[in-house]
């Protein structure tokens, strides 16, 4: 249930069951969306403390609570909820009540329980609730026509629209100030997918089609991945954007492999989407799950970009690399890639590889002779060596989504 789920009646009517609850018990009451955004609160009565200072400011709540509250199960709630307090989000101890038109969550009422809110005000509560969900449409066609909109003109812009993204931020779908930037997702199939549940990808573009009061960000989607453009003026404003998109995935129970960050503009728009699409599939590769990959972190893996991360690869980049893996043990080709990972030097690689100077001499003679003496003193050669080695390495990792780890 959002803010467009709603006539002008129904908000009014919503408002009204609002203050009459809150004016029956005594407590405050609010209302939110199912992505926690306010939809009507009553006057302040009772305790109050910093989570609805925030709601009721912003209207749109912090994203650090949202793990620590969804741990509770209120998405699936079909009964009050008591959740705890936490002094860390400077939270009073709450009751949650889903708001639910069949099987269908369409929000959240609160009530702080502070006093414990007892077995008559739930009965009570449990009426109003009643009215809400009378009062939510069965099916969002508001939200489903805004991010169809928002679809369409994100595809525009990554398509390079002649104007594409001033025409964006005249119409305020982007703000009008800051850095563009492009934040490509590649998402994890469900499970179990439910026969009448939407794709992944669509649930998270829906969720990111809300009208938010922050700064807005224009979602696309397409088959496993979303396109998030969003401005930011800051370091801190990107790294809020970020945390809204984590927020947007957690609340449409979406799961990351991967996700590639590029500042991009009208002129470089190409290049920024191919090195989008790149950083994302590298990003999975490397494990880092929902932690996004500039440009700039992936350092010499930039090297790689067009080509596929197979195997195939590894020997296309490097013969000399295929030569190795076939012919010389793990330790051998190990023992390589971390002696040109440390610069070729012997201290640094015989640390990390908790083995004595001598032994490590060895390794590298061993690998000298399956290479050909000349391959490790040949720029060239042992440049396309290392990359093909750090490939396969990578390859040999196993990954997890939303498992963030960092580039080794």
């Amino acid at each position: 249930m959002s803010q467009s789920q709603m006539d002008a009646g129904g908000l009014s009517r919503l408002q009204s069951v609002v203050d009459q609850l809150a004016e029956e018990l005594g407590r405050s009451v609010e209302v939110d969306n199912p992505s926690f955004e306010v939809l009507s609160t009553s006057a302040q009565i009772g305790p109050i403390d910093q989570r609805r200072i925030s709601s009721i400011i912003d209207r749109t709540p912090p994203p650090e609570p949202l793990p620590w509250l969804l741990g509770f199960g209120i998405q699936q709630a079909t009964a009050p909820v008591r959740i705890p307090a936490n002094p860390q989000y400077g939270m009073l101890p709450r009751v949650c009540f889903p708001v639910r038109r069949g099987t269908e969550l369409c929000g959240y009422l609160w009530l702080i329980d502070e006093p414990p809110v007892s077995a008559a005000e739930i009965e009570r509560t449990l009426l109003a609730v009643r009215d809400l969900s009378r009062l939510a449409k069965r099916v969002d066609e508001d939200l489903q026509e805004r991010a169809a909109q928002l679809a369409r003109r994100t595809a525009a812009v990554l398509a390079g629209a002649p104007g594409g993204l001033e025409e964006a931020r005249r119409e305020g779908l982007l703000p009008h100030d800051g850095q563009v930037a492009l934040h490509l997702l590649r998402l994890e199939e469900d499970a179990e997918p439910e026969a009448e549940s939407d794709p992944p990808a669509r649930r998270l573009q829906l969720e990111l089609s809300r009208m938010r009061r922050l700064r807005p960000v224009l979602p696309g989607w397409d088959h496993g991945q979303v396109y998030v453009l969003e401005a930011s003026r800051t370091e801190a404003e990107r790294a809020r954007a970020l945390d809204d998109v984590r927020a947007a995935r957690m609340l449409s129970r979406v799961r990351a492999k991967g996700i590639g960050s590029v500042e991009l503009d009208q002129a470089t728009l190409p290049i920024a989407l191919r090195r989008a699409h790149f950083l994302a599939e590298l990003a999975e590769l490397l494990g880092r799950g929902s932690e996004a990959l500039t440009w700039q972190q992936a350092g010499g893996w930039r090297l790689l970009q067009g080509w596929p991360q197979t195997a195939a690869s590894v020997a296309a980049i490097s013969p000399d690399a295929e030569r190795l893996l076939q012919a010389g043990s793990t330790g051998h080709w190990a023992t390589v890639l971390a002696w040109l990972e440390h610069g070729r030097g012997t201290n640094a690689t015989s640390e990390e590889l908790f083995v004595h100077r001598a032994t490590l001499h060895y390794r590298l003679s061993r690998a000298r002779e399956v290479l050909g003496p000349e391959v490790l003193d040949d720029g060239w050669r042992s440049t396309a060596l290392h990359a093909a080695l750090k490939l396969h390495q990578a390859l040999q990792a196993p990954r997890t989504a939303d498992a963030p780890r960092g580039i080794t």
